[in-house]
């Protein structure tokens, strides 16, 4: 029976990885936090070369889109690090189990 219980705790050690000191984070929320600023980075250059079209005078994109292009990358990079560094545990909308 004691050799069930450990085998889970081993089992559920590897799905965790420990960041910050105590908070234990699951390394799922830790990749998923890597895609979400790399996705921002992404958004903020493709918002740097609208920016170079419009001065340019080649704008398929008007000035509002890049605003927003711009806002959508730094919301996603602001949730991603917030993931990383464990303080959406404390926000009401994501539960994390432990």
């Amino acid at each position: 029976m004691s050799n069930e219980s450990s085998a889970v705790s081993q089992g559920e050690a590897k799905n965790l990885t420990f960041h910050h000191g105590s908070v234990a984070r699951p390394r799922s929320l830790l990749r998923l936090s890597v895609v979400i600023i790399k996705l921002a980075k992404h958004l903020a250059l493709i918002a740097c070369l609208l920016i170079v079209e419009e001065a340019s005078g080649r704008s398929t994109v008007g000035e509002v889109g890049i605003l927003f292009l711009v806002l959508a990358a730094a919301t996603l990079h602001l949730v991603g690090k917030s993931l990383q560094s464990g303080e959406a545990a404390q926000l009401p909308l994501i539960r994390l189990r432990s």
